[in-house]
């Protein structure tokens, strides 16, 4: 199964990432730099926002996700603590210098 496939299929049916990592061989992923970088994606806690959150935590970024349902937002937050990322989630960020302000992410 083709890496793009796996996403959609993990997009569709909000597989756990570990499942669509498993689909596609190691040969098909490549390593985009992105270990110990920071990212925030809107929309992170269901569909392609999830998807995305999800994989760049695969390739060691730290994440900041915001989405409207903190219910959502809270299980995909689990999932990125579980990755082994520093993870942020908030359904509003106020000021776009929140984040850079915090000594911890």
């Amino acid at each position: 199964m083709d890496c793009a496939k796996a996403i959609q299929q993990q997009v569709e049916m909000t597989l756990p990432i570990e499942v669509v990592r498993r689909n596609y061989s190691k040969d098909t992923a490549m390593d985009l730099g992105l270990t110990g970088k920071n990212v925030i994606v809107t929309g992170g806690s269901r569909g392609i926002g999830r998807a995305s959150a999800l994989e760049f935590a695969a390739e060691g970024a730290n994440v900041a996700i915001c989405a409207r349902n903190r219910d959502a937002l809270d299980n995909t937050a689990a999932e990125l603590a579980a990755a082994g990322v520093k993870n942020f989630a908030a359904t509003k960020f106020r000021k776009f210098g929140y984040l850079k302000a915090r000594s911890d992410f």
